[in-house]
């Protein structure tokens, strides 16, 4: 029980007091003697805190009363106190109904990190081990000086929107708020933003605050920033409106800027973004076909090379799909091991080259499924670069296995119209008479029989 007028004046700011006073069912001329029935649980006699105890009284007055703002002796209790997160866990079990706002701000003081809440999960970054100008007292377990702890509960309260802790900050040392400000554009605070240019902060002579707004997918902060606040984009903003994929991110800084980074096409490419990549096309950026191709091989979107195979623009452009006839494709999926994008290569006419064939383990079902599209040149008698070297190598280390898969599909005029320069080649003079009497007797070569014979004599001879 307790008088009205013995409610604790912290409290008179609170909701259920303003209605207590306001309630025409008391006597209004002697309001002041009038005796209500509170818990002793939700009545604290004061703000004064000096145990988490003390806090966790406070949490559930403030509850009971319908107290949002939160009491600075807190915030000095925290500060000058280290808040141990079990202990906020358990308070949050114990009485999962009482307000997050509270919690929320208990957990900006602590320097432990809450990556099982879904809030706290998204913030890992303002985590203070991963502040480099801590790095070293963190692992020497010595303490904290008060500006890196300054600096992580204001990142932590930009990130959450707690204007009441940045205010409380800024009174304590206002450069900690032009450090950290950048939070709220990330996160989407304008409230936040607007709170730092009541105190002259100038935003625009912030130069990465639009990249900040960029990285946390904020398209309402941009605007905010680009037509408020005369704030400037900067050129490198290709890789998070990807990773994004905020395809009226793009379009509203395309209206801006006029052009496209350099390296937009390998972010789209990188982030599977199809829509962008064809935006970005049809507005005149630079690119490969080739490269690209080889881009969405390498991270394994198959829907949108789908789509690059049938646009029109880069049929006419890559002289009709002439990469398909590049060996480097179909190597570089069966590298990454995608089935899925290796099946769609073969299905869509993508070379099966010697070069493939020497990559792939002869026992292998990638080597029994490429051999199945393996393409031999046009003209055997004409054998180019690639072919040469390959055939090369493949004596030279002894690939009898792969050389046994090529005789097995009729490869035998390659070798034929290729063993006259081989066996004239430094080449004939290192590799191991098993090779040249495999290749003598299993290949029937003909040019040369002679030279390729005194060849082998000389291994005899040895």
């Amino acid at each position: 029980m307790i008088k009205i007028n013995n409610i604790p004046v912290w409290l008179h700011s609170s909701e259920l007091y303003k209605n207590i006073i306001k309630n025409k069912n008391y006597d209004q001329d002697n309001i002041s003697d009038t005796v209500i029935d509170i818990p002793i649980i939700n009545i604290k006699p004061d703000d004064s805190i000096n145990s988490f105890e003390d806090i966790r009284w406070m949490g559930y007055t403030m509850q009971y009363w319908i107290l949002d703002k939160i009491p600075k002796s807190i915030y000095e209790y925290c500060i000058n106190n280290d808040i141990p997160k079990q202990s906020i866990i358990d308070l949050e079990k114990e009485n999962p109904q009482m307000t997050k706002f509270l919690w929320n701000h208990l957990k900006c003081f602590s320097i432990e990190s809450f990556e099982e809440d879904d809030i706290w999960n998204s913030l890992k970054h303002l985590d203070v081990y991963k502040f480099r100008d801590r790095t070293d007292k963190i692992c020497t377990s010595e303490p904290l000086d008060k500006e890196s702890q300054y600096i992580c509960i204001a990142k932590k309260a930009f990130a959450l929107g707690l204007i009441d802790i940045i205010d409380y900050i800024y009174n304590l040392n206002p450069d900690i708020i032009k450090k950290t400000f950048h939070l709220a554009a990330e996160h989407g605070r304008i409230d936040c933003l607007e709170y730092v240019k009541s105190k002259k902060i100038i935003l625009h002579e912030e130069k990465n605050l639009t990249h900040y707004a960029i990285l946390g997918n904020q398209l309402d902060v941009l605007k905010y920033l680009v037509e408020k606040n005369n704030c400037s984009i900067n050129n490198d903003w290709s890789v998070n409106v990807t990773k994004n994929n905020n395809q009226n991110m793009l379009e509203y800084i395309y209206s801006i800027q006029n052009k496209f980074p350099t390296d937009f096409v390998a972010c789209c490419c990188r982030d599977g973004c199809s829509n962008m990549f064809f935006y970005a096309i049809r507005r005149g950026v630079a690119f490969s076909p080739f490269e690209v191709v080889c881009e969405l091989i390498h991270y394994g979107h198959v829907d949108f090379l789908k789509q690059i195979l049938e646009d029109e623009q880069i049929i006419i452009q890559s002289n009709n799909l002439s990469f398909k006839n590049n060996p480097y494709p179909l190597v570089s999926a069966y590298r990454k091991g995608n089935r899925e994008m290796i099946d769609f290569l073969h299905s869509n006419g993508f070379l099966v080259s010697l070069k493939l064939i020497m990559y792939l383990s002869p026992e292998s079902e990638e080597m029994k499924k490429a051999v199945n599209y393996f393409t031999k040149p046009d003209d055997e008698n004409t054998i180019g670069i690639e072919y040469k070297s390959e055939l090369f190598l493949l004596i030279t280390n002894n690939q009898f296995e792969t050389l046994e898969i090529l005789y097995s599909i009729g490869y035998t005029k390659l070798f034929n119209s290729f063993m006259k320069k081989f066996v004239e080649s430094n080449h004939s003079q290192t590799t191991s008479l098993e090779m040249l009497t495999y290749l003598y007797e299993k290949w029937n070569v003909d040019p040369n029989k002679i030279y390729f014979e005194q060849i082998t004599q000389k291994f005899l001879l040895k």
